[in-house]
């Protein structure tokens, strides 16, 4: 990578990177139309597209993407385009690239992304299977993987297991703030819970002789 390109992909990263997204499709549309080989820069362009809304284009890029990219990479296309259909709502059809993804490579990420896929179906069975199997592959890398078997275990009201991998997840990364904030609200749960449960034991009356 010469000096001027390497320049324009590190501004994009940068862009990318800190979710500036009109910036991060301007600089990745640059990039394409500059070095249109380079697959890396079409999937740059269809991310920051899908991050406006701008699905028809994304998926276009990702067409250009997946044609371009070498077969050890052609993982990264599939999951994008999963994102692509999983940000437009269609879950079956994010659920075929996920899975073509996993197919292909199979990966932490790609579990991750594939097991979050089968939840938001309300699949929890399979979803709880991928995402042990994610969990897996590197444990000191898994915060994802567990934060998502809590969030299923508590849409299946199994509050003290889910706090058990919440915990799990921030044990991993400590600032992980979406894990903190479920594991503060099922603490809080359990809390009401025991509350209004002994507000429920009956009282014992004073017998009378």
């Amino acid at each position: 990578m010469n000096a001027k390109k390497r320049k324009l992909w590190q501004e994009l990263v940068d862009a990318w990177n800190t979710v500036t997204p009109a910036c991060h499709v301007y600089l990745a549309q640059e990039f394409a139309t500059a070095y249109p080989k380079d697959f890396f820069g079409w999937i740059a362009l269809a991310d920051g597209l899908m991050n406006i809304s701008a699905f028809e284009s994304a998926s276009k890029a990702l067409i250009r993407a997946r044609r371009l990219a070498p077969k050890e990479h052609l993982s990264w296309c599939y999951l994008k385009s999963g994102k692509l259909y999983r940000e437009k709502g269609d879950h079956r059809r994010a659920e075929r690239w996920y899975r073509k993804a996993v197919s292909s490579s199979e990966s932490q990420e790609s579990s991750v992304f594939l097991g979050a896929c089968l939840a938001k179906q309300g699949r929890f069975s399979e979803a709880l299977l991928i995402h042990g199997k994610a969990a897996s592959f590197d444990p000191e890398k898994a915060d994802e993987a567990l934060f998502n078997l809590g969030l299923i275990h508590r849409a299946e009201a199994n509050f003290v297991v889910a706090l058990s991998y919440f915990e799990q997840a921030i044990a991993i990364d400590p600032e992980y703030a979406d894990a903190k904030t479920a594991r503060d609200d099922i603490h809080k749960l359990l809390k009401i819970r025991s509350s209004v449960v002994r507000n429920k034991r009956p009282s014992r009356g004073v017998r009378r002789a």
